[in-house]
């Protein structure tokens, strides 16, 4: 008889349905360095509130360099003005030792009203007078300017002192004649000293002259050493 096998097992049933797949994303890495490295990216958005700030930083720049430079030419008018007065008052003193009397060489303030305003002279009505109520008087000017060129002329030739003596004796005549006030008269004065050595001189002066108004006077002395000659005109304006 034959033997009778066991029955083989049957396989398992194969079933249609798959494994369930994990479709959830796969989470971001959390390094740090990542992060670190992409942030910088965001620079555009962090700059565009900076930009005022540099522009103020460039307008305070450019205030500054204004400033800077008005005070530069406020220092080089200060310095102008300083050295405007400066001159003024050494041109005044030199006017004071050489014509002998308060001078100023600045131009006249303007003209003001009748009131008469600080710092401007008052305006006069015209006179309609054509002559002088105190004329040039040549014979009294005359012995002024003997006296004084006599003075100046005393001692021997000094070629620095002379010249000196010249001036003062013209700024010393010049005092004396305007203490006479004589009435509308410019007065011009000139003294010359020179050595005398045996030789011929001969001065002139040239004026756009008045016959009837415009007078003169003139004094020459010499010594055995000096010669002098003083002249003063009298030019009479309206």
């Amino acid at each position: 008889m034959a033997e009778e096998k066991p029955p083989e097992a049957a396989p398992p049933p194969e079933s249609s349905e798959q494994a369930p797949v994990d479709t959830t994303p796969a989470a971001a890495p959390t390094d740090t360095s990542v992060q670190d490295h992409v942030q910088p990216l965001k620079g555009d958005d962090q700059e565009k509130p900076q930009q005022p700030e540099a522009k103020q930083e460039t307008l305070e720049l450019a205030g500054r360099k204004k400033s800077i430079e008005e005070k530069r030419k406020e220092s080089i008018q200060e310095r102008r003005r300083s050295t405007l007065k400066e001159r003024s008052e050494s041109l005044n003193s030199r006017a004071k030792l050489v014509l002998g009397s308060i001078i100023s060489i600045k131009k006249s303030d303007t003209v003001g009203d009748l009131g008469g305003e600080k710092g401007k002279s008052a305006r006069f009505m015209n006179t309609y007078k054509l002559d002088s109520d105190k004329p040039f008087n040549a014979e009294k000017v005359q012995k002024i300017l003997e006296e004084i060129l006599l003075e100046a002329l005393e001692g021997p030739y000094d070629e620095v002192k002379c010249p000196i003596k010249a001036k003062q004796a013209s700024a010393a005549i010049r005092a004396k004649i305007k203490e006479l006030e004589f009435d509308r008269f410019k007065l011009v004065c000139i003294v010359t000293i020179g050595e005398k050595h045996n030789q011929d001189v001969m001065i002139a002066c040239r004026f756009l002259w008045d016959v009837e108004r415009d007078r003169f006077a003139m004094f020459s002395h010499e010594t055995s050493h000096v010669f002098g000659v003083a002249l003063c005109f009298g030019l009479y304006y309206e």
